[in-house]
């Protein structure tokens, strides 16, 4: 991550358990590599929380795991905003590939 004060920091960390602000991020910030980064990150891990909710919630079964699902997708969101806060740039496996699509397009 290049040099970003610290509230480029807060911005980028509350991305993640607060996926609107990845999207404002992406919409404002269009020349930020590290905010089109973070906030598509967090805007396509919200994204396949809810397709997974979806999928889940077809069933009456399987239904019941969506709230387990999306506690655990809060659990690991803050997990990685404390992880960008501190300055690491986090990878969510699958999705940071995909994501990493769309950064540098403006």
């Amino acid at each position: 991550m290049n040099e970003t004060n610290e509230t480029d920091k807060l911005l980028f960390a509350l991305s993640y358990p607060i996926g609107l602000i990845g999207l404002i991020l992406i919409l404002t910030r269009k020349d930020d590599h590290d905010a089109r980064y973070h906030g598509f990150n967090s805007l396509f891990f919200w994204i396949a929380v809810m397709i997974v909710d979806i999928v889940l919630g077809m069933t009456f079964i399987l239904a019941l795991l969506t709230p387990l699902v999306s506690l655990a997708a809060l659990i690991y969101s803050i997990i990685l905003a404390v992880q960008v806060y501190k300055g690491e740039t986090p990878e969510i496996p699958i999705i940071t590939q995909f994501a990493s699509k769309y950064v540098d397009q403006a």
